[in-house]
């Protein structure tokens, strides 16, 4: 999972660096009704709002393997966003699929991606990668959002604040976005 306690350069070191399942990087809970809603971070205050925000499980993967807490808690998820920016990231979000689920890569990492092709076809794994939308894939979310399906974490900070701003963000502890204001 996507952890942001520390700085990139720890991060690409720890094995944790993964964010999965239906709560993203940015702690948008999905209002998903019967579906397993596991999230991972290294950051105790990220897994308390990811369990705000409707996550069943959180995994500290500071503590114990993402993949593994998440296949023993939930049997697996259908579906893990993954967008940290490391290998293992990706190794551990893809581990946490189960038979016929579905991982979408949305991070970059500066390295291959190993998809493991025997399992994927035999487990029937897809694996999708989302950059860009299309005009029409912003109104669909626009129109989820309106939906309330989206409940985003949003501060305002004045512009001259900008340094602090980007401080608070290189150190991971701005829980959702801050839009700068003139």
């Amino acid at each position: 999972m996507k952890t942001t306690a520390v700085n990139e350069n720890q991060q690409s070191e720890v094995q944790t660096n993964m964010k999965a399942a239906v709560v993203n990087a940015f702690h948008q809970q999905l209002e998903i009704k019967d579906v397993p809603k596991p999230s991972v971070n290294i950051a105790d205050e990220k897994l308390d709002l990811a369990k705000s925000l409707g996550a069943d499980e959180v995994v500290n993967g500071m503590n114990e393997n993402p993949a593994e807490a998440i296949t023993e808690k939930v049997g697996g998820v259908r579906a893990a966003i993954s967008v940290a920016v490391t290998k293992k990231a990706f190794e551990q979000a893809y581990r946490s699929v189960k038979r016929g689920g579905t991982l979408v890569v949305v991070g970059l990492p500066n390295d291959e991606l190993p998809i493991p092709i025997f399992n994927t076809v035999l487990n029937g794994v897809s694996v999708k990668s989302s950059i860009v939308g299309t005009r029409l894939d912003m109104k669909e979310a626009l129109d989820f959002a309106a939906r309330s399906k989206v409940k985003a974490q949003v501060e305002t900070a004045p512009l001259d604040e900008v340094n602090s701003v980007f401080d608070k963000m290189t150190q991971g502890k701005i829980n959702g976005r801050i839009v700068l204001t003139l």
